[in-house]
């Protein structure tokens, strides 16, 4: 708690002085640059619109972050930033990364600009609009993001945290491996390997693996039978997948 209102008080201090942006990074410039269109999507440390770039029409994503929400800070080039530009800058040499084109802050939050395929739907999208997928596409989807943690943590050391659904743009608790529900243990590796396993079975299957807690600290699925791809799944075209 006191860690918490000591980064929060920094924060406020930091914006006091204006030491934490740059000019380039202020919300007028922001608007100059950008025209915010609409949402698309909220979670429960930031809200995603979609926008275009004024200069060209480039379709862009915009997410915006408030003070509160960010857990982690970086300080770079004398500047106070979210730990979460950082790594998207840092990630920008990893295929499958969604890119970072940039970033501005207002006293309120932060507005971190990304690519937005124009094409594309999130994978909670895509199984709740046409339920599991076949062996094939699930796997050309699955490998795509495996590749891309395991090229992450490879060339820069980091893990995502956040494996899900609708992050291959539920509660995030259905993803949690047992030994955080039995000892509040969180163990990087380990735990991305079991939110990419629940993330395969919810593509070939169109379920959660597990129905609680429970069931997680068991090993024990919803369905105790072997998984077979039936006639009634949806084959897609190959496509790529942005994380």
């Amino acid at each position: 708690m006191l860690k918490r209102k000591l980064q929060d008080l920094t924060v406020c201090c930091s914006y006091q002085i204006n030491f934490l942006h740059q000019k380039a990074h202020s919300a007028k410039e922001f608007r100059r640059q950008y025209r915010v269109l609409e949402e698309i999507g909220r979670g429960g440390f930031g809200i995603v619109y979609k926008a275009i770039r004024s200069v060209d029409g480039l379709p862009v994503a915009v997410k915006f972050v408030e003070h509160k929400h960010v857990r982690e800070w970086t300080m770079t080039c004398n500047q106070l930033i979210p730990s979460e530009v950082c790594h998207l800058e840092t990630c920008k040499d990893v295929i499958g990364v969604v890119q970072l084109i940039d970033w501005f802050a207002n006293s309120k939050g932060f507005l971190i600009v990304m690519e937005r395929p124009s094409t594309c739907m999130d994978v909670f999208d895509l199984v709740s609009t046409y339920g599991r997928l076949d062996e094939t596409t699930a796997r050309g989807i699955f490998l795509q993001v495996v590749d891309t943690v395991c090229d992450m943590y490879a060339k820069h050391g980091l893990i995502h945290r956040d494996i899900k659904l609708n992050r291959s743009i539920l509660g995030t608790r259905s993803y949690c491996p047992p030994e955080w529900f039995r000892q509040l243990q969180y163990l990087p590796l380990e735990a991305t390997s079991w939110s990419l396993g629940v993330l395969l079975y919810i593509l070939v299957t169109g379920q959660l693996p597990f129905k609680n807690e429970i069931q997680i600290c068991l090993g024990r699925t919803r369905s105790r039978h072997q998984i077979v791809v039936l006639s009634n799944t949806i084959s897609l075209v190959p496509c790529k997948v942005y994380f």
